[in-house]
């Protein structure tokens, strides 16, 4: 069944609830192996949920009240500009509006509960005292739309409904009764936390659910402010007019803080046998990404300048982490359309590693596009290999430099066979 530990809570929770069935959070827990975020997230994305009852259930869990849809509808837009857009980002924090039942307070949505501290910065803005701050939970889907709406802090590709001709629902493979555990010496995979619920640090809420109701300002005009829906913004694709920026996108993306091999612990592989058993053997997505990506940068012999593993959904290659040598690359907001030209669509499509040099026959526009994304100089060579679970492939690994790449090739290519196996026995974990 759907017993990993460090989610039960929340699956529990929407079960008793009724909002979902066991069958339904397993299949979010596998979701999480391959495209990570939060569990009620994966819910959502899988369309087992819908955000109101995640809400609900993240309430509960919280024993806050729920920020739900009428709530954001009816927000206050001057309280909202009190908070500076950076805090809000910090805090992943939105003020909705005074309570009507206790004019001195004020309903803000959050998606993990305040720390004294930050509930400190928020009400120093706001012009109250912190214990006037009522914490309302909302889903990070629908906290981000709102950073967005309200101050204009872009969302991740992550967050973003990959293709407006297809619906937003995912899928996820089903691990092959062949997937290797047998090479296993540790639980099963029990789901990423690399965003746990903290321990509470404020108070429960002094506030029904029911009565999270508030004054707000006249009503907001929907033409005006009411945020168009985005779709990530493919490379070598037409952009509608409401995307934002991309210089904003670069701004916020975060970086990834990769450690060389040697410093990953007394565990750390100290060959490159070592190594892709170390991938194999990942107890996470998260652990495969820095195993890979630490190795490749700073293993000897392996020219790379940059380094990039790339998910696929829905037919759209999305940046997760890497790193760039010579710059500071946007790596998450690169998004590439599996259907088109380019060395990584060519590598779907024809589902075998490639390596090639770049010459003005071998590469396309929206290759120059990607390399100007990742930042640094244009390579002379690249080379990328598919990540698999069976025969569909769910990510790439993708690489290029300066000089000849053969070795880097069949460096990458091992490590991508490697990080399929971790998939598939991850994957395997979170579907039994």
């Amino acid at each position: 069944m759907y017993d990993r530990r460090c989610v039960a809570r929340l699956g529990d929770i929407l079960v008793k609830l009724g909002l979902c069935t066991p069958e339904q959070v397993q299949s979010a827990l596998a979701a999480q192996v391959l495209y990570g975020a939060r569990l009620g997230t994966n819910l959502i994305e899988l369309g087992h949920v819908n955000l109101d009852n995640l809400a609900r259930g993240l309430a509960r869990r919280a024993k806050l009240p729920a920020a739900l849809a009428g709530h954001f509808e009816r927000r206050d837009l001057a309280i909202q500009a009190k908070v500076p857009a950076d805090l809000a980002a910090k805090l992943k924090a939105v003020p909705l509006g005074k309570l009507a039942h206790d004019s001195d307070r004020i309903a803000v949505a959050v998606r993990d509960r305040l720390s004294e501290h930050a509930r400190g910065e928020l009400a120093f803005h706001l012009d109250v005292e912190p214990d006037q701050i009522v914490e309302a939970v909302a889903p990070e889907l629908r906290l981000y739309y709102h950073l967005e709406l309200a101050y204009q802090i872009p969302r991740a590709n992550r967050f973003l409904r990959v293709d407006r001709d297809r619906s937003g629902v995912i899928s996820v493979p089903q691990a092959p009764p062949t997937a290797e555990d047998s090479d296993v010496d540790m639980p099963a995979w029990t789901g990423d936390a690399a965003a746990p619920t903290p321990p509470p640090v404020s108070p429960a809420s002094d506030v029904e659910p029911a009565a999270l109701d508030y004054q707000t300002a006249p009503a907001v005009d929907d033409d005006v402010g009411r945020a168009r829906r985005r779709f990530v913004a493919q490379l070598g694709q037409p952009q509608p007019t409401n995307q934002l920026a991309r210089i904003a996108v670069r701004q916020v993306i975060t970086e990834v803080g990769l450690r060389p091999v040697s410093e990953l612990g007394d565990g750390a592989p100290r060959s490159r046998e070592e190594l892709l058993r170390a991938i194999r053997r990942a107890p996470s997505r998260d652990r495969v990404a820095e195993l890979v990506l630490t190795s490749l940068a700073d293993l000897p012999g392996v020219p790379l300048d940059a380094v990039a593993l790339l998910v696929v959904r829905q037919r759209v290659a999305m940046g997760w982490k890497g790193v760039c040598s010579e710059g500071a690359g946007a790596i998450e907001s690169l998004a590439l359309a599996l259907g088109a030209e380019g060395i990584v669509a060519r590598c779907y499509q024809e589902q075998r590693p490639l390596t090639v040099s770049v010459t003005p026959a071998t590469t396309a526009d929206v290759d120059r596009q990607m390399w100007s994304v990742m930042g640094g100089r244009t390579p002379t060579a690249a080379t990328i290999s598919p990540i698999s679970i069976g025969d569909q492939i769910v990510c790439m690994l993708y690489g290029h430099g300066h000089v000849d790449l053969t070795e880097a090739a069949t460096v990458v290519g091992a490590m991508a066979e490697a990080s399929g196996v971790a998939f598939s026995r991850l994957l395997r974990a979170a579907q039994r």
